[in-house]
This record gives structure tokens, sequence and C-alpha cells, in this order.
């Protein structure tokens, strides 16, 4: 692990990045930003482990890396490329985060229908998430991701895991330079694309705290289910839908805390 003054220089440089390449609108330019800001940031704070990578918190700076390039393929791909890459690497994120657990914990039959299970509901999280991105528009939708950032983050370290903590506050760090991005462009949408690295890291996080740390499987659902709340904020124009979107986020993570508490 590297130090703490290379750990804070990490999230800043992944912010910084993240804010400059998203200024402009521009989505392809948004996606390297962002995952160039998480692939930096997470290796800062928790090193490079190789690949496939010694303990499976390790998959997390490779799905931020995985991200960052498929975000500059979604730019130019068409979109049954677009969504059959995505399929791979959510299959592959999902296989490197269970394979330390098998055959130890699980029998291969057992492994392989978790495998496929994780595999095809993250991919319909990403199919959800990517639909709602495209409704929500300006800071609205990385201001949710922002909010959902950070509550992964708290529900991490009270899990027991200070470093998949840490990993969380990268995320919420690049997040945070998106949301400065996008003030001035209240009329744009983003998608899922453009946060493919935060959307894998998230992913890669959630499965960590499932499976290797004490993170109630009540948090984790409520999370996963947390953007759901943000189809409030689809409602209507004006900031009242905003405002009732962030209340309905607020409860949502506010009780994967609780539960992660207790």
């Amino acid at each position: 692990m590297f130090p703490t003054s290379f750990f804070v220089l990490g999230l800043s440089l992944s912010a910084l990045l993240a804010w400059a390449f998203s200024w402009g609108g521009h989505r392809t330019l948004t996606a390297l930003g962002v995952g160039a800001g998480c692939a930096i940031g997470l290796i800062a704070a928790g090193g490079w482990l190789g690949l496939p990578p010694s303990e499976a918190w390790g998959v997390v700076s490779i799905a931020a890396i995985a991200g960052a390039v498929l975000g500059l393929i979604e730019g130019v791909a068409p979109v049954v490329v677009t969504w059959g890459l995505r399929f791979l690497v959510v299959q592959a994120v999902v296989g490197l985060v269970l394979r330390p657990l098998t055959p130890d914990t699980f029998s291969i039959d057992t492994a392989a229908l978790r495998w496929s299970g994780l595999s095809a509901a993250a991919f319909l999280v990403w199919w959800h998430l990517d639909r709602l991105g495209e409704r929500l528009q300006g800071a609205a939708w990385p201001i949710a991701w922002w909010m959902i950032g950070v509550g992964t983050a708290v529900v991490l370290v009270m899990g027991g895991s200070l470093r998949l903590g840490q990993l969380g506050m990268v995320t919420a760090s690049v997040l945070t330079g998106l949301v400065l991005g996008s003030l001035p462009k209240r009329n744009r949408t983003m998608g899922a694309g453009p946060l493919a690295s935060i959307v894998l890291s998230w992913l890669g996080l959630l499965l960590n705290g499932t499976f290797y740390n004490e993170v109630p499987e009540a948090s984790v659902a409520l999370l996963a289910c947390a953007p759901c709340a943000c189809w409030v904020g689809c409602l209507g124009q004006g900031w009242k839908p905003k405002l009732a979107m962030t209340a309905a986020l607020t409860v949502v993570i506010g009780a994967a805390i609780v539960f992660a508490a207790i």
C-alpha cells in the first residue's frame, strides 16, 4: 500500500482529470477523464496486484481500466458491439472477484451458478443505469452517483474494510470532479457509457464487500437499488423533482449505512 501522501495526491489528480475532461460536455472525453481518474486514484490507493490479481480487491483497479477502454470504444462502436463488450467485461469482473473462492468455498457447479447469476444481474443493472442516465440532465446524474459513491465508501468502512473504503473514496473523488464539470451543461445527458469505470469499480466494490468482508447483504442490496430512486428526478422539470430525488437517495443510502452500523 502506498503512503498516505501518495493516496491524497491520487485523490486530487483523479478529481482534476474528471473535471477537466468533462467540462466541454463531450462523452468520449468525459469517459477518458473519468476512466483515467479512476485508474490513477485506485492504483494510488491500493497499488497494482497484477492480472489476475493476487487478491480480490485488486479487481477494482482492473475494472476501472477496462471501463476507461470501454468508454472510449463506445464513442465509435455500434450499439450491438458496445453491449456485447459490456456483457463480456461484466462477466470478467465478476469472475475475477469470485476466483479466490473456488473451489475452497464453493463447488464448481455452485460457483458457475453464482457467476452466471451475478453477471446477468449486473448486466441488467447497467442497462437500467443507461436508460436512467439518458433522462437526467445536467449535473443531476453525476450528483446522484456522487451520493451513491460516498454512501458505498461509508458502508464498506463500517463493514470492516478500510482498504475498500479508500477505494470507494477514489470513486467519490472522481465523481466530485465530474459534478463540477457538469454544472455548466444543464441540458446534457450522459447515460452510463462515460461512467463505465465508475459502474465497473462500484460492481467490484460491492462484490468484495459481500464475499470478503462483513458488509450486510441488506446494505449491498440497498446500494445496488439506490439508482432506482433517481427516477423521481425524471418526473418533471425544474428543481423540485431533483430535490425529491436527492431526498429519496438520502433515505435509501442512509438505510444502507444504518444496516452496516448495527
